[in-house]
């Protein structure tokens, strides 16, 4: 019964990661560009990530196809979708807190943004009794920061300030 769960696990994964990294790359073609000769831009990056996502999501869903095939009868037969509202309502939650992001990153900015956002999802993915607060927040506050630096200094591309472009503007503009 384990080896059935482990190999839904790695097709249900696999699969949604597969989908996600598609349309991830895909998106990375839509982003507005400066007019330059160079072929390393603020898209690169993005898109060697969107290729690697999918190839650790093609490996994954194939360890599920191999194991699948690897399964006995019986195995094959409690092979069922079980999904308790918990989870459901975990997922949907989930979902919320992105498209929330969404709406508020250019007001607020991504500094302002993200710790809520990473910190809102570090508990709605793990188990309350696999919480580990204080590691969230500091995780959570530390890297939006890094984060914003990472794309200002190595990929000269600012994210959105939002409320606090008064201040940071004559540093970063």
């Amino acid at each position: 019964m384990e080896k059935a769960n482990k190999v839904k696990q790695d097709l249900y994964v696999g699969a949604g990661f597969l989908i996600f990294s598609s349309a991830y790359f895909v998106a990375t073609f839509f982003f507005k560009l400066a007019k330059t000769v160079n072929t390393i831009n603020a898209a690169f990056f993005p898109r060697i990530l969107g290729i690697g996502s999918f190839l650790l999501a093609l490996g994954i869903f194939l360890r599920g196809i191999k194991g699948y095939k690897a399964l006995t009868p019986e195995e094959k037969s409690a092979f069922s979708v079980k999904s308790s509202p918990k989870a459901i309502i975990r997922v949907l939650l989930c979902i919320a807190v992105l498209l929330t992001t969404a709406a508020v990153l250019r007001k607020l900015g991504f500094i302002l943004t993200m710790p809520f956002t990473m910190f809102s999802l570090f508990l709605l993915v793990n188990k309350k009794e696999n919480w580990k607060i204080g590691f969230y927040l500091v995780l959570s506050v530390v890297l939006p920061i890094v984060l914003f630096f990472v794309f200002y200094y190595g990929f000269s591309s600012l994210l959105p300030m939002g409320v606090l472009k008064p201040f940071l503007s004559e540093h970063f503009l």
